[in-house]
């Protein structure tokens, strides 16, 4: 009899074991996506905040002025994260900046469908305007997209 109580206990304390350790992998599941939801919403921010600070600076240039400080921040910082705050940045200076005269002729027009030779244009432009930047990448040439939409808005 009292081997059967053993028994039954031992197989209550299994389920339950294995439960609290379910619960516990959920909390941390559930705290490391705050975490990661928090760092999402500060990031957010900061970009909102960049963009607010580039349409004071832009006020003051014109839009190649825009474009070099933006290569400039890049140049300082050329990660993902940077270069979001950069592709903010350059967005909010171009829309308050004043026209650079006969800037945007050089600039191929950017459409989410073109035909593959306007892509590759585009392509190359966009990473013309990263190649003097050590360290950069795809999201370098991403940020300059904002140029193009820019000097070519949809319609």
């Amino acid at each position: 009899m009292e081997g059967r109580k053993v028994l039954g206990i031992a197989a209550l304390i299994g389920p339950v074991l294995m439960l609290v350790r379910a619960l516990s992998k959920h909390s941390a599941a559930e705290a490391e996506y705050q975490k990661s939801s928090e760092k999402f919403s500060e990031h957010v921010r900061e970009l909102n905040t960049a963009e607010s600070e580039a349409k004071k600076v832009g006020a003051t240039m014109d839009e190649e002025g825009c474009v070099r400080e933006t290569k400039e921040r890049t140049r300082k910082d050329a990660t993902f994260a940077g270069t979001s705050m950069g592709a903010s940045f350059l967005r909010g200076c171009l829309e308050a900046s004043r026209p650079s005269p006969g800037y945007c002729d050089s600039v191929p027009p950017y459409r989410a469908t073109m035909p593959p030779e306007d892509e590759k244009k585009g392509d190359a432009w966009r990473k013309a305007q990263c190649a003097d930047i050590p360290g950069s990448n795809w999201s370098c040439a991403a940020q300059f997209k904002f140029v193009q939409l820019h000097c070519h808005p949809l319609k």
